[in-house]
C-alpha cells in the first residue's frame, strides 16, 4: 500500500489510517416537546493518521520513498496547508486505489521522540472538499404601467390613471441555522415580524418554530 499526496509519495507507511464518515445531526427545539435530533445529511469524509520521516537513511527497510528530504517534505505539505487549496489524496492497495479524491489538509502537527531527535513524527488530518455552489435568488422589480389618455368629445383630457401588476414576491431558501425570527430580522428590520412569513407559507409550514434546510418560503 501506499499513500501519495499531490503526487507526493509519504516515505513511512502509517501502522493505522482513522477514517470518519458520520451523519450529520442538527438539533431543533421545539415547544412542550423539548431538543429533537434532525438527520440533515452525511458529513465531509475525514482521514487521520500519524507516521514520522527519518532523519537518517542508515536502515530503509520500512520507507517506502528511500531518498526524500526531511525538511523539503515538512514544507512541502505545510505550504500546501496554508495555501488552502484542495490536494489529490491517494490511498493505494494490493486491489487497486482505496481513496482517490480531493481533500483539504486541516491539521499538520508535528513532534519528535527521545532518542530519535533527527527523526519527524507527524499527524496529519484531511477534510473531505466538495465544491459550494451558491444558489440564485432572482427578485422581479414591480412595474408601473400608466394608460394613454384618450380625448373626449369636449376636448378636455382624461386623467391619466395607473394600474400596477400583481406584486411579485421575494423568495428564500432556508439554510441551516435559519429561523423565521431571524430572516423576519433581515427582511422587515424586526423579528417580530415572523408571524408575517409564517402566514404566507402555511402550506408549507405547520409549526413556526421547526423549518429546514432546501425549503423555500414566500417573504411577502
Amino acid at each position: 500500500m501506499n499513500i501519495f499526496i499531490d503526487g507526493l509519495k509519504i516515505p513511512v507507511m502509517p501502522e493505522n489510517i482513522k477514517i470518519g464518515n458520520s451523519q450529520n445531526l442538527e438539533t431543533v427545539n421545539i415547544i412542550e416537546a423539548g431538543e429533537i435530533p434532525i438527520n440533515i445529511g452525511a458529513t465531509l469524509k475525514t482521514i487521520e493518521f500519524t507516521s514520522f520521516v527519518p532523519g537518517s537513511f542508515s536502515d530503509g527497510s520500512y520507507m517506502r520513498h528511500g531518498n526524500i528530504n526531511p525538511k523539503s517534505f515538512i514544507a512541502n505539505i505545510e505550504n500546501k496547508k496554508k495555501n488552502g487549496t484542495p490536494v489529490q489524496l491517494l490511498v493505494g492497495g494490493p486491489l487497486g486505489a482505496a481513496i482517490n479524491s480531493k481533500f483539504l489538509i486541516e491539521t499538520f502537527d508535528l513532534s519528535s521522540k527521545v532518542g530519535y531527535e533527527n527523526d519527524v513524527i507527524y499527524l496529519i488530518k484531511f477534510t473531505e472538499y466538495k465544491k459550494h455552489v451558491a444558489k440564485k435568488i432572482e427578485i422581479t422589480k414591480q412595474k408601473v404601467i400608466f394608460n394613454k389618455p384618450k380625448p373626449t368629445n369636449n376636448n378636455k383630457p382624461t386623467p391619466r390613471t395607473a394600474t400596477t401588476q400583481t406584486p411579485h414576491h421575494k423568495t428564500h431558501t432556508v439554510v441551516r441555522g435559519d429561523t423565521l425570527w431571524a430572516i423576519a430580522q433581515r427582511n422587515y428590520g424586526s423579528g417580530s415580524q415572523y408571524p408575517k412569513i409564517f402566514n404566507a407559507n402555511r402550506d408549507k409550514i405547520k409549526d413556526p418554530n421547526l423549518i429546514y434546510p432546501g425549503q423555500v418560503l414566500t417573504i411577502p
